[in-house]
C-alpha cells in the first residue's frame, strides 16, 4: 500500500503534536507521530533527530543512535545555509555522542565530539 503524502500543513501539525507530547513525557504517542512522519518522508533530518530524542528518553540508545546518524547524514543534502548546517551538525553530533556515552563507548563519544567541534569552528573561519 502506498503511503499517503502529507501537505506541509499536515506535516507541521503532526510534528508540533509530537513535540508537545514529548514535552509532556508522552513518549510513545510522540513516537507514533514521528514514525508516521518518517515513513512519509524518510529524508527529513529533523524528524529523524526528534525521533532519536524520543527513543533516547525511552532508554533506547541503540535505536536513537541510528536516527541521529541518519539525520546527520541527510542534513547536508537538504541544507544550503552553511551556518544553519554547522549549527545543526553540532547538535546532531552531541546527540550521537550522548548515545555512545550511554552505551559506554566513551572513546567513540569523545571522538565524535572532538570531530564535530573542530568541524564547527573550521566552518566559522
Amino acid at each position: 500500500m502506498k503511503k499517503k503524502k502529507l501537505t506541509v500543513q499536515e506535516f507541521s501539525v503532526l510534528f508540533s503534536q509530537a513535540q508537545e507530547l514529548f514535552n509532556k513525557g508522552e513518549y510513545e504517542r510522540a513516537k507514533e507521530r514521528l514514525i508516521r512522519l518518517a515513513s512519509v518522508n524518510p529524508n527529513n533530518p529533523f524528524t529523524r533527530n526528534y525521533l532519536g530524542l524520543v527513543q533516547l528518553a525511552q532508554g533506547l540508545a541503540n535505536e536513537a543512535l541510528i536516527n541521529f546518524v541518519t539525520a546527520e547524514e541527510i542534513l547536508p543534502s537538504i541544507c544550503k545555509d552553511k551556518k544553519f548546517l554547522a549549527d545543526n551538525q553540532l547538535v546532531f553530533a552531541v546527540n550521537i555522542a550522548t548515545c555512545y556515552g550511554l552505551l559506554e563507548d566513551y572513546k567513540k563519544a569523545s571522538e565524535v565530539l572532538i570531530h564535530a567541534v573542530k568541524k564547527y569552528f573550521a566552518s566559522r573561519a
